[in-house]
């Protein structure tokens, strides 16, 4: 079997901060877990990706901007746009009109039995229809829902996402999403006829296990929130509603919240500035292994 991964930058933790982000760190981890599998050879197109990171079993096809535009036009294109196109455009506008065809090519060359696509991208519909005539399996997972995001400016990407619930609805394409919350605002902001195609991907939570050892004072009930922090996601709330609890039992609980902190320490302040500053921990990004070591010391975890 052959598997393609299609994203945007798949950087690891610690490198080029900008690109940092859970779907990045969640994408590299899948294709290398899947890339273990005997008789799967693993793709992954992306932008970017650090050489020092790689992992030997993923081949990696570097889909920057000039990649595409030198691999469909002609290297002289960038020299002289200005006569073909009556006016200059812009690098990111050549790499529009390249996109669709450098795809299809790299579809056809691969031929892979599935296709996962993360988030929305540029080209998306093309990216579908070039599949369908490969008879490829398309799978499109969200890590976040644009339509209701104050912070996402970008028109042409919402507009890309209504199409793609629409289409996936009425043809029953499998769509995954990373919380039963995305799911749900979907259903109601797009109105959707049926979403039994929209499948739920669980956290790593294993909500089986009792308590365990682990470097945390077993005289305290832990509870546990998993999650890049980030103001959408309002963990402030979680130690708002905490914060009462605390005033009831101040020393029986304790709250961590792991995570990588992208909300301009807006959690730290309010906690720093609280009467609890001691009942809560921020781990901030942490490995696997430790945080399923807090998982399985942890009496209750805030989904």
């Amino acid at each position: 079997m052959r598997v393609l991964f299609i994203t945007g930058y798949m950087y690891e933790k610690g490198l080029f901060e900008e690109y940092n982000g859970g779907i990045n760190l969640y994408v590299s981890w899948l294709a290398k877990k899947i890339a273990k599998t005997e008789d799967v050879e693993v793709y992954a197109l992306t932008y970017g990706i650090n050489k020092e990171q790689e992992c030997e079993k993923v081949k990696y096809l570097r889909h920057s901007y000039m990649d595409v535009i030198t691999s469909v036009f002609h290297p002289n294109i960038l020299k002289d746009n200005h006569n073909q196109f009556g006016y200059g455009v812009s690098i990111k506008a050549l790499y529009h009109k390249a996109d669709y065809k450098y795809f299809d090519r790299v579809i056809n060359e691969l031929h892979p039995d599935v296709v996962h696509i993360h988030g929305m991208i540029s080209g998306l519909m093309q990216h579908i229809e070039s599949c369908k005539k490969s008879g490829a399996s398309v799978l499109v997972t969200l890590h976040g829902l644009l339509g209701t995001n104050s912070d996402c400016k970008v028109e042409e990407l919402k507009r890309l996402e209504n199409w793609m619930f629409g289409y996936a609805d009425k043809n029953r394409m499998p769509l995954t999403v990373i919380s039963t919350g995305i799911k749900q605002k979907a259903i109601s902001f797009y109105n959707l006829s049926d979403a039994s195609n929209i499948s739920v991907i669980y956290n790593g939570v294993d909500i089986d296990n009792s308590s365990l050892s682990v470097n945390v004072k077993n005289d305290k009930q832990i509870v546990v929130c998993i999650g890049r922090i980030y103001r959408l996601k309002n963990q402030v709330l979680v130690f708002k509603a905490m914060e009462r609890i605390f005033e009831k039992y101040p020393d029986r609980y304790k709250l961590i919240f792991i995570g990588e902190e992208t909300d301009e320490g807006q959690l730290r302040e309010i906690i720093n500035e609280s009467n609890y500053k001691k009942n809560v921990e921020i781990t901030c990004f942490i490995s696997h292994e430790r945080v399923m070591n807090i998982q399985y010391a942890r009496d209750s975890i805030v989904l």
